[in-house]
């Protein structure tokens, strides 16, 4: 899905229609993560284990976040030049 919108613009239906379907499935997605992974996690996990995992997730999200926003900066300063 993520391929098929990269070849549309944003302009087209098709697009919207496309961007539309993959907002819901991530949205399902991280609904069923959080009501069925989380509390398998819980039932499995200590909460030592559960806390190393939260640390982990937000160092991660924490990373990508700042790699999304130089990638970004870098792109418009790339724009301005051109």
């Amino acid at each position: 899905l993520v391929d098929q919108l990269l070849e549309l613009s944003p302009g087209e239906d098709t697009w919207t229609a496309k961007m539309t379907l993959l907002t819901k499935l991530i949205k399902r997605h991280v609904e069923q993560e959080e009501t069925i992974l989380f509390k398998r996690m819980k039932a499995i996990c200590d909460s030592v284990e559960l806390a190393q995992m939260a640390s982990d997730f937000k160092s991660i999200k924490r990373e990508k976040s700042e790699y999304s926003l130089d990638k970004k900066m870098k792109m418009n300063h790339e724009e301005m030049r051109a």
